[in-house]
């Protein structure tokens, strides 16, 4: 009777440490859904590509990586948004997207708590491995949202808008794992001031510019409510540019929906126009010009001939100057608008070549 009492023992250890190897999903909370990872690729967890918030914990300092994986189905049209987020794991980790032949299609590194990373792509059939890395053996909780949709308009690095220099764009973002794109095809080369404004949304957000091949340019830009941020890049023509509006991951509050706006342009002033040229005395001009509203000042340059060989310049902050010359003849007059911004200065282009005559 001992004996098969033993057995029976020994038979339901078993089973309960069987039982604790199959992941599993069970509600956690109103918030989260709590998911048992997988602890080898083999074994990855399987994640319902619904758009939850699934939740899972680093329970053992001997554990260092996790693993999740899901499904695209043949003949899905469909864009896939990925989301990690590292809850509460006091040291950095890093989440890797891979095929499931091993190829890496997305990687983040270094995410301390609080960060989060997010892929947005149209993918091929297939299963995706969805793994967690922490080498520093640290208990805590990391998040994984997958999610599934359409392509609307804006919403993907694909179907990007097209905003075009010198015009402001409005938008709006209306969900926790919602991603705007612009696409910017430079007009002529320069120096480009590239600007966003979150207008009414209450969790900070995130602006960044990112070239051809989705590489960030310059640095991450996060944005509170009535608050703007922007960043000068220097373009040449032809190069294409993606601008990605979005909440922080890690600041965004539930049903926090709201508006922004955004515009590129080049920071250079514009052409002056028109230039009246004036004798008010014997040997004296006046001369004045269109004003350039953002200007920081005018660059007048005079010459006795029409390549300007043999020029003068003079630094002018309003839009008109006298000049004078010792002897009568004709001269050459263009003027150019210059802006400085934060030490730099900008030079717009040269007016129309305009003759002048001393009397």
């Amino acid at each position: 009777m001992k004996k098969i009492i033993g057995k029976i023992v020994n038979w339901i250890l078993v089973c309960g440490l069987l039982i604790t190897m199959i992941p599993v999903v069970t509600k956690a909370d109103s918030t989260y859904t709590r998911i048992m990872p997988g602890y080898t690729s083999d074994l990855a967890t399987t994640i319902p590509v619904d758009g939850t918030d699934y939740v899972a914990t680093f329970e053992s300092g001997d554990i260092e990586n996790m693993y999740f994986s899901f499904e695209v189905p043949e003949s899905s049209d469909n864009f896939y948004s990925i989301y990690y987020k590292n809850l509460s794991v006091d040291c950095r980790t890093s989440f890797t997207i891979e095929s499931s032949v091993g190829e890496v299609i997305h990687e983040c590194s270094y995410l301390r708590a609080s960060d989060g990373c997010y892929y947005n792509k149209k993918l091929p059939s297939g299963t995706y491995i969805l793994k967690v890395h922490q080498g520093n053996s640290k208990k805590g909780n990391i998040k994984i949202n997958v999610s599934s949709r359409k392509d609307d308009v804006g919403d993907s690095w694909e179907s990007a808008k097209k905003i075009v220099e010198g015009k402001t764009l409005q938008g709006s973002l209306d969900g926790a794992y919602d991603n705007d794109y612009y696409k910017f095809v430079v007009p002529e080369n320069g120096t480009y001031e590239i600007y966003a404004k979150n207008l009414s949304i209450a969790s900070k957000t995130y602006f960044g510019v990112y070239s051809s091949s989705e590489e960030l340019m310059g640095d991450r830009t996060y944005i509170g409510k009535n608050e703007d941020g922007y960043i000068h890049l220097k373009c040449t023509k032809g190069d294409v540019y993606y601008l990605r509006y979005c909440y922080q991951y890690s600041d965004y509050q539930e049903s926090d929906f709201g508006n922004y706006k955004i515009y590129v342009k080049n920071i250079k002033p514009s052409k002056i126009k028109r230039i009246n040229v004036k004798n008010t005395k014997s040997k004296e001009v006046k001369i004045s010009w269109s004003k350039i509203s953002d200007a920081s000042g005018y660059e007048v340059q005079t010459a006795t001939d029409k390549k300007f060989t043999n020029s003068k310049t003079f630094d002018e902050s309003d839009a008109n100057i006298k000049l004078y010359s010792r002897s009568k003849g004709t001269f050459y007059v263009r003027i150019r608008a210059y802006k400085t911004i934060d030490g730099t200065t900008y030079y717009g282009n040269y007016s129309s070549i305009k003759k002048i005559k001393f009397k």
